[in-house]
């Protein structure tokens, strides 16, 4: 009899675990995939392959693998798309009041439009952006975060900060800030990604390769010469505050177009008629 007790006692908590599961409302559901993407939903210790359709919900994490992208669709006309490399938790404090954490790798956002005082957050390891009808990215990892603004406007306030008007940076529509907890390590990272851009800025490179030595000896100070000029640039374009450094400036259009991330958001939202 104790027995048969138990097992009733397990089948019932294993149907109202059942039962409280299909009962969860789905923020939204993927609606795009390239490559390779898990998700792990609250309260499993699996993680599953993502498939079109699957509905997300709140506490889930997602991840996107090597040369791979995602796109989440959340009720309210609200795209949240996921790079290569990329891992987001979506949690929601109460209807209508949607975070997205964002622990590496790069997400768009795309929210068209927000009503009724509901609030659409994005927060990484050094700051949360509070947005109301907006389109930015965000590129981030343990040490920085990168905000580009499209359209709209952004209000970042670093992590952890107490009230204060110099904690909360107002980011318009053009404009790009960057926060920064190691400077040096930053610019470290940076170097490599300025070389990277620059070698594809300059459609010469082979040709110079093919020709006499001391015409490429030329290219390659030439390039130096630019990469300590950019590098400078950027250095210069910090401020401190605190433990941090950060950088408000508008957005590189030029840089953009050798972005594929960047182009094929834009071109995803022009689908949508966004």
């Amino acid at each position: 009899m104790v027995r048969l007790t138990a097992v009733l006692v397990g089948v019932l908590t294993c149907l109202i675990h059942t039962h409280s599961c299909f009962a969860k409302t789905p923020l939204g559901a993927i609606s795009a995939i390239i490559g390779e993407a898990l998700v792990k939903h609250d309260g499993d210790s699996a993680w599953v392959k993502a498939k079109i359709k699957m509905p997300i919900y709140e506490n889930d994490a997602i991840s996107v693998k090597d040369e791979s992208r995602c796109e989440l669709t959340l009720s309210g006309d609200r795209v949240v798309r996921l790079g290569e490399k990329s891992l987001v938790v979506i949690t929601e404090k109460s209807e209508g009041q949607t975070k997205v954490k964002s622990l590496q790798g790069s997400v768009w956002i795309n929210v068209k439009h927000l009503i009724n005082n509901k609030s659409f957050e994005v927060a990484t390891s050094t700051a949360v952006a509070a947005i109301r009808g907006t389109v930015f990215d965000v590129v981030s990892d343990s040490n920085a975060s990168n905000y580009l603004v499209f359209r709209g406007a952004v209000a970042i306030t670093k992590q952890a900060a107490k009230s204060g008007k110099d904690s909360v940076f107002l980011v318009n529509t053009g404009e790009q800030f960057t926060l920064v907890k190691n400077i040096n390590l930053y610019m470290k990272e940076q170097e490599k990604e300025i070389k990277e851009y620059l070698q594809q800025s300059n459609e010469e490179l082979d040709k110079f390769n093919k020709e006499e030595q001391d015409q490429y000896d030329k290219f390659q100070k030439d390039m130096q010469e630019q990469l300590d000029k950019m590098l400078t640039e950027e250095r210069a374009a910090f401020k401190t505050m605190g433990a941090m450094n950060y950088a408000l400036r508008p957005i590189d259009e030029k840089k953009l177009l050798k972005n594929l991330w960047v182009q094929w958001n834009r071109d995803r939202d022009k689908e949508l008629g966004w």
